[in-house]
């Protein structure tokens, strides 16, 4: 989040784009952070992403831009593969 500039008080608008959550800062947003460096995705965003209560997932941010992708579990365990490891590492 500090990558982004973001602070606890940032609003954001939510959306599913290709499988993956994307957040766009927004300052009429109806999302917020719920604490330092914690984005909570709301259920049916993480259901319809494939992403589970406490999965670890792939964050991807541009700061110029002023979002933040989450993406599931399938993508970031293949992330991982190609540098050679696991999630669990």
């Amino acid at each position: 989040m500090a990558a982004l500039g973001w602070s606890r008080a940032q609003r954001c608008e939510l959306g599913v784009v290709a499988g993956s959550v994307l957040l766009r800062a927004h300052p009429d947003g109806l999302y917020g952070l719920s604490g330092p460096g914690y984005v909570v995705v709301p259920a049916r965003a993480r259901s319809r992403c494939g992403i589970s209560p406490g999965d670890r997932v792939l964050l991807a941010g541009s700061p110029r831009q002023g979002v933040l992708l989450v993406h599931p579990p399938v993508v970031a365990e293949r992330h991982a593969a190609v540098l050679g490891m696991s999630l669990d590492e």
